[in-house]
């Protein structure tokens, strides 16, 4: 059995902090740190009385990150200091309950200080969820100083810059100002849309897609701004990393058929296709497979291709629901394809199955052009 995430917080890696932190803090208890951290399995923790074998991950690091402040010096400019020394021994996005001590106990201290401290600790973890309470206590103030990060030679801090600031960042609370009016962020990502650094380019597609989600239009738009060449340069072609940005940016309006989007990126065409020697069985258990094949022919070309294949299942009380899932994206100059696919029909713990009627469609440049009913049955 794999290792919960929440398990990453081990005794040994507690023992490890204990005695780095000792290092920079002779005063340090690091016994009564270990202590307090994992506590004895019939002690209650003083939140919510859970025992350390109960909390999740994030509580977890919550409160590793309150034992940080009650063990080292009451001051925080010296206990920042403390960590700001120990965080480099400590690299993964596990260890950032560190930036988490900047959110959690630096809102009413030093401004610079504390954007230093997270601009630094961030290359060690990441400190896009420290970020968010410093956004909702001051965005215009933090705006301009993810607007210094943009221009950092650190990646780091240019992806920071974009991630900490994203309207639906995972595992987060939601910046509400910035579903609500993601116009605000659009300098920021202004400045990163050529980016050399994959790990930033991903984080503005990102920010993108969670803008698409509440503004759609407006990330079309921008897709057609950043798309749009110099009048003036002869065999001009638009940033490759841009391109690579607008592509994933716009992943979810593209699984949604979006007419523009589909335009946009050239799969807009598909009159001319045909499916042709579709096979699938008709009939298949919970826990198996269904295996379907199929070609695309055409009498030209068939250029620009999207494909997909989406699964309409029947669910409680005769309702349905549908998934779509991605095949494949090329460019093809024969006039025939053929792809092979199988997808498993195994219960989830996100979604339950039901035997009866289902149906599973093809979808090319986001239309069905195929749609085969199979018949689900209960697990042998």
């Amino acid at each position: 059995m794999s290792q919960a995430l929440k398990d990453l917080y081990s005794p040994a890696l507690i023992q490890s902090l204990a005695d780095e932190i000792q290092i920079h803090y002779a005063q340090f208890d690091k016994n009564g740190f270990k202590n307090a951290i994992l506590m004895p399995q019939n002690n209650q923790h003083p939140e919510g009385h859970k025992t350390w074998s109960s909390l999740s991950l994030k509580q977890r690091a919550s409160h590793i990150t309150q034992q940080l402040k009650a063990f080292l010096p009451d001051d925080y400019a010296q206990a920042l200091h403390c960590i700001i020394e120990v965080a480099p021994k400590f690299q993964g996005m596990e260890f950032y309950f560190f930036p988490e001590f900047v959110a959690m106990f630096g809102l009413e201290e030093d401004f610079e200080l504390n954007m230093l401290a997270l601009g630094y600790l961030t290359e060690f973890s990441t400190a896009e969820f420290a970020v968010r309470p410093f956004i909702e206590q001051d965005p215009a103030r933090m705006l301009a100083q993810a607007m210094l990060w943009t221009k950092s030679e650190n990646e780091h801090h240019r992806r920071l810059a974009s991630e900490g600031f994203r309207p639906r960042l995972p595992w987060a609370h939601q910046l509400k100002l910035f579903k609500e009016n993601p116009r605000m962020l659009l300098p920021v990502l202004e400045m990163l849309k050529t980016d050399e650094s994959l790990y930033v380019r991903k984080s503005v597609a990102n920010c993108l897609n969670d803008i698409s989600k509440d503004h759609p239009d407006l990330v079309k738009d921008l897709t057609q701004k950043w798309q749009r060449l110099p009048k003036r340069k002869k065999d001009a072609s638009v940033n490759p990393n841009t391109q690579w940005i607008l592509k994933h940016a716009n992943r979810t309006l593209l699984k949604r058929s979006d007419d523009m989007a589909l335009k946009l990126f050239g799969f807009d065409e598909h009159e001319h296709l045909k499916i042709r020697a579709f096979k699938a069985e008709k009939q298949v258990a919970i826990g198996d497979f269904i295996h379907f094949e199929f070609s695309l022919g055409s009498k030209q070309a068939l250029g620009k291709l999207r494909v997909e294949f989406e699964i309409t299942f029947v669910k409680a009380r005769g309702k349905t629901s549908s998934k779509r899932f991605f095949i494949s994206e090329l460019e093809e100059i024969g006039r025939k394809k053929s792809f092979q696919k199988r997808f498993e029909l195994a219960q989830r713990t996100t979604r339950k199955l039901y035997p009866g009627h289902h149906s599973l469609s093809i979808l090319v440049n986001g239309q069905v052009l195929k749609t085969h009913a199979f018949i689900l049955t209960e697990a042998p």
